[in-house]
């Protein structure tokens, strides 16, 4: 018996979407000062983080907190 579920079964967006959606919003890892964040946005094996965070921004979009969650983000 499976007690755990993969995060990628509760995903309401592909992850070409995902990825996608990350770029549109966050800008490319170039337009970032060295740092993790730019590192996790160009490296191809944290694609997996990068499409998570990109499934939360779109959930946070779908359910109108976008704005508020980058202006967040910004001040961080």
């Amino acid at each position: 018996m499976e007690v755990s579920i993969d995060a990628r079964n509760l995903r309401r967006y592909s992850e070409r979407e995902a990825l996608a959606f990350v770029d549109s919003v966050l800008g490319f890892p170039e337009s970032w000062p060295p740092s993790l964040i730019a590192f996790r946005l160009s490296s191809d094996f944290q694609a997996e983080w990068k499409c998570e965070v990109g499934n939360w921004l779109l959930l946070a979009r779908d359910h109108g907190f976008l704005d508020q969650l980058l202006g967040r983000t910004n001040r961080a």
